[in-house]
């Protein structure tokens, strides 16, 4: 393994930031490789996103301290609601409501030059999830 793929596969930095129940059902279930995001949001279920499916993490909702748990230990977010793992290409996207207060957290794997050619961009994983939320909602 090269230095690069070291520094940038740490997956083990981004889990860290989960509250320990969500990364002990990331460890049960496995498929490291293919995991693309697990988001927590407000009054949802936590979810993991893999290559083939969703896959939800426990059964009960993530409340304001799962939110909290995890700013606290990402830290600051960036004006676009961003934030990084330091020496990684993880990314950590925070949905807020219109007081400002974080109620949605998007953990994203990052993923090397070649395989992230032709993703979302900036902002598509969070507009992605919104219209998701808008299209689940009419049902």
């Amino acid at each position: 393994m090269s230095y690069y793929n070291h520094i940038t596969d740490d997956l083990d930095a981004m889990l860290a930031v989960l509250p320990e129940d969500i990364r002990a059902a990331l460890r049960r279930i496995g498929r490291r490789d293919e995991l693309l995001e697990a988001i927590l949001d407000l009054g949802r279920v936590p979810t993991a996103r893999y290559t083939d499916k969703e896959v939800v993490l426990r059964d009960t909702e993530v409340t304001q301290e799962d939110i909290q748990y995890m700013v606290g230990r990402v830290g600051e977010f960036d004006a676009d609601n961003r934030a990084g793992i330091a020496r990684t290409l993880h990314r950590i996207a925070a949905i807020r409501n219109r007081k400002g207060d974080i109620v949605g957290l998007t953990c994203r794997v990052g993923q090397d030059d070649d395989a992230a050619r032709g993703g979302p961009g900036p902002g598509g994983e969070e507009a992605g999830r919104r219209r998701g939320y808008f299209q689940r909602d009419r049902r």
